[in-house]
């Protein structure tokens, strides 16, 4: 299986980037894993939010392999303690997903459209975080299940 993130944040500080780089490579050990940033829609005042998505929608679709499970970042999501995410991530393993794309909406979230296509939708809390904060949840998320399926004493 292959793990995709998908965000519409392309713009990252420094610092996070560091983060992100260090657990996709600690990802890697176990499965191939990477991030992809697309330019997300200019935002301005007057604009239709409804074709702002369209476009996002749009250029999803051109990146997205067939046979690709979508997993939708978003508040309404089923929340995991981490056991239960190693769980469910094994669960994924062994059931002959083959790329599993983990979506990252922008300042203005993910379309409606977008998240009630995805098979799954996770919810990292109810609290709101900025979404360049997410990419390093989710990629330390991931790590850390994988390292709890590999006995690794990451989690403690």
């Amino acid at each position: 299986m292959r793990i995709k993130i998908i965000s519409f944040v392309r713009r990252q500080d420094a610092g996070l980037r560091a983060a992100e780089s260090e657990y996709l490579k600690r990802i890697r050990r176990w499965v191939p894993c990477e991030l992809l940033e697309i330019d997300r829609e200019k935002i301005e005042r007057a604009q239709n939010k409804k074709k702002l998505f369209e476009a996002e929608l749009r250029r999803l679709d051109t990146l997205l392999p067939d046979g690709a499970s979508w997993v939708a970042l978003d508040r309404s999501g089923s929340q995991y303690s981490s056991e239960e995410l190693a769980g469910w991530l094994a669960k994924r393993m062994g059931g002959g997903e083959k790329e599993l794309v983990f979506l990252i909406g922008g300042p203005l979230g993910l379309s409606d459209e977008l998240v009630h296509r995805a098979r799954w939708k996770l919810s990292l809390s109810k609290l709101t975080f900025p979404h360049k904060i997410v990419r390093v949840l989710i990629c330390e998320m991931l790590y850390r299940s994988l390292a709890i399926l590999n006995r690794m004493p990451y989690h403690k």
